[in-house]
């Protein structure tokens, strides 16, 4: 086979080498027979390769997607539970805010004269003045007003 293939290069190259060509139209001949098709199976290999990685890809993004997707779906789960919860706990405590409110009102009197219970600066002083005991009269004088117990006062000299 290889003879006929060589012979007819022979006879187009003008009679050149006829075992030497005889050896190249036979390489050129087995790198075609041979690399053809492993370029092919190369070329086959590389593309399942890149489909394999692009549906990995799909894969993981739509488990991705699933996974967000719970989540989701239990975290508006979960507020939808505590928002629920947080209301029970508001209504409970007016209850017990208005049961205890009431229980107040109904227990404890009311002061006598207790809208009327502020002291104006006048009344201050007087009150002051009955509970204070010995500086009573330097109230009533009003010479100590601002002065801070045990501090010297105008005339006295600072015994430090």
């Amino acid at each position: 086979m290889f003879s006929g293939i060589a012979a007819w290069a022979a006879s187009v190259l003008g009679g050149v080498g006829g075992k030497l060509l005889e050896i190249i139209v036979g390489l050129a001949l087995l790198l075609v027979l041979v690399g053809g098709p492993y370029w092919l199976g190369l070329r086959h290999a590389r593309t399942e390769c890149e489909l394999a990685q692009a549906r990995a890809q799909v894969a993981a993004q739509v488990a991705a997607q699933s996974a967000q997707a719970k989540q989701e779906a239990i975290s508006t789960r979960s507020a939808a539970q505590a928002t629920t919860q947080i209301e029970r706990e508001r209504a409970h405590t007016r209850t017990l805010v208005k049961e205890v409110t009431r229980y107040v009102h109904d227990t404890i009197p009311a002061p006598p004269g207790a809208a009327g219970c502020g002291l104006d600066a006048d009344g201050l002083r007087i009150w002051r003045s009955a509970n204070a005991g010995a500086d009573a009269a330097a109230d009533a004088s009003g010479a100590a007003d601002g002065a801070m117990p045990g501090a010297p006062s105008a005339g006295q000299p600072d015994a430090h």
